[in-house]
């Protein structure tokens, strides 16, 4: 998917019978589906589409959401397993020393030595903080005790390895 895209939502199966999808949402806040009009979908031949939400409904853990000009089963059908995604510069600000996911992935973890340590390839969620998964196998939580500097420019992560951490 280009950069310039964040993926907000995978779009699993159909709701009804008047062209609604279910959508499992891709972000901490499955609200920000009610805040957005128009958005993009990729569908399954990754091409880019321009789509407008004209309902938004809950049901069970998922987004039901009703798209213009997808009003029957079959129409909604054809949605099945493509991305809905939104420009990265409609991004939400966060506050201070908060990041999102797609900016944390693919930045290289330094201990406070400057030893290279690997590359975030994955973010675990356990309730009480995050885990980041690096190419080397090896796990870290996201913690204050851990976590010392995140540094989007440079693209680098300084962790304190406490022992017995890894």
């Amino acid at each position: 998917m280009d950069d310039e895209y964040i993926a907000i939502g995978d779009i699993v199966g159909i709701f009804g019978n008047k062209g609604a999808v279910k959508v499992k949402s891709l972000t901490d806040n499955p609200g920000r589906f009610e805040q957005l009009k128009d958005v993009f979908l990729i569908n399954k031949d990754k091409k880019i589409e321009k789509i407008e939400i004209t309902q938004v409904n809950y049901r069970k853990n998922q987004v039901v959401l009703n798209i213009k000009e997808y009003n029957n089963i079959s129409q909604a059908k054809s949605l099945i397993h493509c991305t809905i995604v939104v420009l990265r510069k409609d991004c939400p600000k966060l506050p201070k020393n908060s990041f999102y996911e797609f900016e944390i992935k693919d930045l290289n973890i330094y201990d406070t030595q400057d030893n290279y340590l690997g590359k975030v390839v994955d973010i675990y969620k356990t309730g009480s903080n995050d885990v980041y998964a690096l190419d080397s196998e090896i796990l870290l939580p996201a913690t204050k005790e851990v976590i010392k500097e995140i540094d989007l420019k440079n693209k680098k992560i300084i962790v304190y390895l406490m022992e017995g951490l890894i």
